[in-house]
């Protein structure tokens, strides 16, 4: 009987594992609520209880706050590079995200440091308070350990990057991406416009 795993570790992996299923293949908080769901668990064991929303949730935020400190413990020391991009929705809503790059035992890293939605638009002192506060919330040095930020051309990512700049000594680059689309984008367009002149 010694080869047989305990009825309360089951559990624990299903819970775990149906938790991460939920964020991983980003299905609703509420699925487990289904009845057919539950059938559908319930034939393959009738010994594991499928979390409801707000156990799932409470398990999650101590989850991310485990998650958290893990993080703050591998940048700790290390320099960082941020990405920095915002768009606007179908519903006309602005959002502003920021990814954080780090380099941890010769692998580099990447963690959504801050996603947030701005009301009536983003302009580039909201996209440096935004920035400022999320690396503050992960006890970040902005001076000492942010090495560059890079975002695209826009005039509010430009006006963020002269406020790095002027605060922090941090530079500022373009996305070569960003940049190269751009490029093709005006190179097509004349072509477009000068063969429409062509006899």
């Amino acid at each position: 009987m010694g080869h047989l795993q305990p009825k309360t570790d089951i559990k624990v992996e299903f819970k775990n594992n149906y938790c991460r299923w939920i964020v991983e293949d980003n299905q609703k908080f509420n699925i487990g609520a289904s009845e057919n769901f539950r059938k559908m668990i319930g034939t393959f064991s009738s010994t594991v209880t499928i979390p409801d929303r707000c156990e799932l949730l409470s398990h999650l935020d101590a989850k991310k706050e485990c998650t958290v400190q893990v993080i703050k413990d591998m940048i700790l020391g290390n320099s960082f590079s941020i990405t920095v991009d915002h768009w606007t929705s179908m519903a006309n809503e602005n959002y502003g995200a920021m990814m954080l790059h780090f380099i941890h035992k010769f692998e580099l890293h990447t963690i959504i440091l801050s996603f947030m939605r701005h009301q009536g638009g983003c302009s580039g002192e909201e996209a440096a308070n935004q920035l400022y506060t999320s690396l503050h919330s992960w006890g970040q040095d902005v001076k000492k350990d942010l090495v560059a930020i890079v975002s695209d051309s826009c005039s509010n990512m430009n006006k963020l990057g002269m406020i790095a700049f002027h605060d922090h000594d941090v530079q500022h680059y373009y996305c070569a991406d960003h940049i190269l689309h751009l490029t093709a984008l005006k190179a097509f367009l004349l072509t477009l416009v000068l063969s429409r002149f062509k006899p």
